[in-house]
């Protein structure tokens, strides 16, 4: 995926479907097996809703299940919407669930931060 015109593609047609940030990343670095022996990612976010964070003093209410459960929904919607664009160009790609995340990388924070610090949408710290 080193071809800048799919990356402004993908890029604008997540932002127009409601995406919060996209970027892109070269896992050549990481071990095979540990990226599905995929070269490249494109991470993307959803802002949770300011007033449903807001309301949260004492561990997740309702409200916050909700709004999570709708992010995880557009989350896994921009994943498919990306991985249908990349397969029709001719690449090999593969969407993961929002919820596949939490159970394969946080055990893994190293590689929690290798996938989010090169796009530029993470921190170390």
């Amino acid at each position: 995926m080193n071809n800048s015109d799919e990356c402004l593609k993908i890029k604008s047609e997540l932002l127009d479907r409601g995406a919060s940030l996209v970027g892109f990343a070269d896992l050549s670095e990481i071990p095979s097996d540990a990226r599905d022996s995929q070269r490249f990612a494109v991470s993307i976010a959803v802002a949770l809703d300011p007033a449903v964070i807001a309301g949260i003093s004492e561990g997740p209410t309702q409200k916050y299940r909700l709004e999570y459960k709708r992010a995880n929904a557009l989350l896994s919607k921009l994943a498919d919407c990306a991985a249908g664009m990349l397969n029709e160009w001719g690449h090999k790609a593969i969407p993961k669930a929002p919820q596949m995340w939490e159970l394969i990388f946080k055990p893994r924070a190293r590689f929690f931060r290798t996938k989010l610090l090169p796009p530029g949408l993470g921190w170390d710290g």
